[in-house]
């Protein structure tokens, strides 16, 4: 069975379905956030730029989560973490970093707007998850997005060095 070309609508279209698994089923659902992970891999053409892309950016996604968690300004449902964040928001950034070379691409190419983008989004993305009851914002949510934006200032390049790097890997394949 031969499956189709992989589009920018699949990639978002997997990403979305990814978020509301993961931030609706917390960890209770892990093993669907892994099958569309998997189903990434699978359409994706280079999967060592794909796979050197998701383990670098969501690690760097994950480190900042923690740091974040570890410091009181997310608090997770109890049971849901043997880390600092719990696993489906593992997930979750190993399925943004899937968008990075796809869905996010024409963004790249314009590094400052989507700096600013993400300054605003990510923050949003927090409280819609919030909204959801899958985390909690001690600081408010006023602070925690402010927070949020701001960390996402710094990290936003640093995605952006690490998907031009994937995208290096890429070519010499």
């Amino acid at each position: 069975m031969k499956l189709p070309r992989y589009s920018v609508l699949y990639n978002v279209v997997l990403f979305q379905l990814l978020w509301f698994i993961a931030v609706l089923g917390a960890n209770q659902y892990l093993f669907g956030v892994a099958l569309l992970l998997s189903l990434h891999l699978i359409w994706c053409t280079n999967r060592r730029a794909e796979l050197f892309l998701l383990l670098s950016a969501a690690a760097a996604g994950i480190v900042c989560d923690s740091i974040m968690a570890m410091a009181g300004v997310y608090v997770f449902a109890s049971g849901t973490q043997t880390l600092p964040i719990p696993g489906w928001l593992i997930g979750l950034w190993l399925g943004f970093a899937a968008t990075l070379r796809h869905s996010m691409a024409p963004l790249m190419k314009k590094p400052v707007l989507f700096t600013v983008l993400s300054i605003v989004a990510a923050p949003l993305s927090y409280l819609a998850a919030a909204k959801l009851g899958a985390v909690e914002f001690p600081l408010g949510q006023l602070t925690t997005a402010v927070v949020v934006g701001l960390y996402w200032a710094v990290l936003m390049p640093l995605l952006i060095a690490l998907t031009r790097y994937s995208e290096r890997l890429n070519q010499q394949s």
